[in-house]
């Protein structure tokens, strides 16, 4: 395989390393796990605040950055404001990669507003420095863009996963939620996690009755504290009422001992696994795979 081009920098290089940036967590961890599928042999440095920032993009920083996905606004650790700072990410790694004669960094702009990202870059568009702009959720472009400068330097161990994920066409999920912020969360975390499986949306709990009456789902992934005052433990044993044995993973704060409680007396045989709040992606996507995992899905 040949050398990456300093004539071609956005060529086919390959990606050893790489800085994921925006100031929410949730979604650093996000998109870390697209990268992970995408570039499972890079290493991946993380950055939330500003100050992780400055830490990473400092002149003395060990490691200059093949790829960098960056969010448009992080708080001021002073005011609270939320400030464009991408920009100056961006042109200190141009920079650096300049000064050390190495390729260009691929960089790419994930933002829920590409307009204001674009004003914001105007700078860097007029020193001709290429920047990728994907909209925050959208995994289709944020993969097309992972995958511009993806080049397998090395075989690469493919991780050992449950049977059942290795195989997401063959999972169907119904996921009740009621908060919309919230639930188009977790709907991009679950479509990123198992691409391929039925994902089915309840936005309320009467949605929810009517579909999981309908049909027997391999899982039910809901909120406990619905609406209204509906329960998502109640949602559980109605499926299990009419499918028999129910595989539900509830997240809740406060209520988890009493909603995991509930449904185990009233729906002794279900597979229940609780995630307390404030969700962590990781524990969310361990303990799901780890409920799937238990699940017989039958094939259709």
């Amino acid at each position: 395989m040949s050398e990456p081009s300093l004539d071609d920098p956005m060529g086919n290089a390959p990606v050893r390393r790489v800085l994921v940036a925006h100031r929410k967590p949730v979604l650093v961890d996000l998109v870390a796990r697209v990268l992970a599928q995408e570039h499972p042999y890079a290493e991946v440095d993380k950055a939330s605040t500003l100050a992780e920032l400055h830490r990473h993009m400092r002149a003395d920083a060990p490691y200059l950055y093949d790829l960098i996905v960056s969010g448009l606004l992080f708080k001021s650790p002073d005011s609270g404001a939320l400030l464009p700072y991408s920009q100056h990410t961006f042109e200190t790694a141009h920079q650096r990669a300049a000064d050390a004669k190495a390729p260009f960094p691929t960089l790419v702009q994930y933002s829920g507003d590409s307009r204001r990202a674009s004003e914001q870059n105007k700078s860097l568009r007029e020193k001709e420095i290429p920047i990728t702009y994907v909209l925050t959720g959208d995994l289709r472009e944020l993969r097309d863009a992972l995958r511009t400068r993806l080049c397998l330097n090395a075989p690469v161990e493919q991780p050992v996963v449950p049977a059942i994920c290795a195989e997401p066409e063959r999972v169907s999920i119904l996921y009740v939620e009621d908060e919309p912020g919230v639930r188009s969360l977790f709907e991009t975390v679950m479509g990123a996690h198992l691409p391929g499986a039925e994902l089915v949306v309840a936005q309320n709990y009467d949605q929810a009755a009517a579909l999981a009456r309908g049909r027997r789902f391999t899982a039910i992934v809901t909120d406990n504290n619905l609406w209204g005052g509906a329960l998502g433990q109640d949602l559980v044993v109605a499926a299990y009422q009419t499918h028999g044995p129910v595989n539900a993973l509830v997240m809740s704060g406060a209520s988890l001992r009493q909603a995991l409680l509930h449904i185990g007396e009233h729906a002794p045989q279900a597979n229940i696994v609780g995630v307390r709040k404030p969700v962590d992606i990781n524990e969310f996507t361990k303990n799901l795979d780890s409920l799937l995992y238990a699940a017989q899905a039958p094939r259709k």
